[in-house]
């Protein structure tokens, strides 16, 4: 059997997809000496790749420096799989090479830019948003219209797959996915001031469908009706994104509450978490949700949203909360302020063992089984 993968995205500034291509294809090498592989990646990431390939026999690399949703993506990723020529092409994202002939899987995460809209889900001018907006609805569409096969994270998510496009169910598999392994051991201490105590986590950017302002006005409730201040740690890259989240914080006299993480290390988050009285996602829209699976595996305690896939990926071992209520957010956190020690770590200890049930060996073996299906 001969795949090409598209692995562009492989690395960790690509945040979840790039996890998730990374921990792919690192797994299927692993796993599976038979097949013949071809990777599609970017010119920067050749000697760390090639690290990971030197005892593989069958494994190729082919670069290409073109940017995602550019139309030089379209016609060198589209050259380049015609000069490898597979049996079948993965793409790990809905950016795929339409003018290719070769039978295709691709993996949705989520349907966000579809289903989260308006000038504030965006950096950019409106007229242009507007046009990207509408690109990338035709690019999903084709996506998933052209797949011999769609994967997705979650069942949340092929639900609407299936509400937005005309596509067979069984077309549609799901693969979750899986806290890295270093989560569940225990600090090694890095470097990193802590913020003072108690305080909770926020991971993730401003985006709307990442509801802050909402959080943000029920740590602002919180602080009116309990003595101690409870404090939040973001962890957000650098940017507007930080820059709303900065504003809001000013809206809301939260100086000196809020703490600001930019560029941390998996090491130093789950540092972050272990001390952490609670980890908080009050998200509107996720395709899997991940980070707060990771938080469980550095065994904190998850405050949640109760909105689109969360209950599925948690399941009873999260705390949650209505994201559309202030109220509901702020009753929350002061529950997990003042929850007794033996619930605490009962809940912890059980959230656990559920982050310990998500593989990504087991997800990549789901996909290498999907993609024999496919070449049956």
């Amino acid at each position: 059997m001969h795949l090409a993968l598209d692995a562009r995205f492989w690395g960790l500034e690509h945040t979840g997809l790039g996890r998730y291509t990374m921990q792919l294809i690192t797994h299927l090498l692993q796993q599976d000496t038979d097949t013949n592989y071809s990777l599609i990646i970017h010119p920067s990431k050749t000697e760390e790749i090639k690290q990971l390939i030197t005892h593989r026999i069958g494994t190729q690399l082919y670069t290409s420096p073109a940017r995602a949703y550019t139309a030089a993506e379209q016609w060198q990723v589209a050259k380049l799989v015609h000069q490898i020529n597979p049996q079948l092409l993965h793409v790990p994202h809905f950016n795929i090479p339409v003018f290719s002939s070769t039978p295709l899987i691709t993996t949705i995460h989520d349907l966000i830019t579809l289903e989260s809209k308006g000038v504030a889900a965006t950096t950019l001018p409106q007229w242009q948003y507007q046009f990207k907006w509408q690109v990338h609805k035709q690019t999903i569409k084709h996506a998933v219209n052209k797949s011999r096969a769609i994967i997705t994270p979650s069942i949340y998510t092929k639900g609407k797959l299936l509400e937005y496009f005309q596509l067979d169910s069984q077309k549609i598999h799901i693969t979750y996915e899986a806290p890295d392994k270093l989560y569940f051991k225990k600090s090694s201490n890095p470097s990193l001031k802590l913020p003072p105590a108690p305080y909770f986590v926020y991971t993730g950017n401003a985006y709307p469908h990442k509801n802050f302002e909402r959080l943000a006005q029920a740590l602002k409730y919180l602080q009116t009706d309990l003595a101690q201040r409870a404090h939040l740690a973001i962890v957000c890259g650098r940017g507007v994104f930080q820059q709303r989240i900065q504003q809001l914080t000013d809206k809301y006299q939260l100086q000196a509450q809020i703490i600001f993480y930019q560029t941390i290390s998996n090491q130093q988050l789950r540092l972050l978490y272990q001390n952490a009285i609670g980890f908080i996602t009050p998200s509107l829209l996720e395709g899997f949700g991940l980070p707060a699976l990771e938080a469980m595996a550095a065994q904190t305690l998850v405050l949640s949203s109760d909105a689109s896939c969360l209950p599925e990926i948690y399941q009873q071992h999260a705390i949650y909360f209505d994201p559309y209520s202030i109220d509901s957010i702020a009753t929350t956190m002061q529950r997990a302020l003042i929850i007794p020690q033996e619930t605490r770590q009962e809940l912890i200890t059980d959230a656990y063992r559920h982050a310990q049930t998500f593989s990504w060996q087991k997800m990549a073996e789901q996909t290498h089984q999907i993609y024999q299906q496919i070449l049956q």
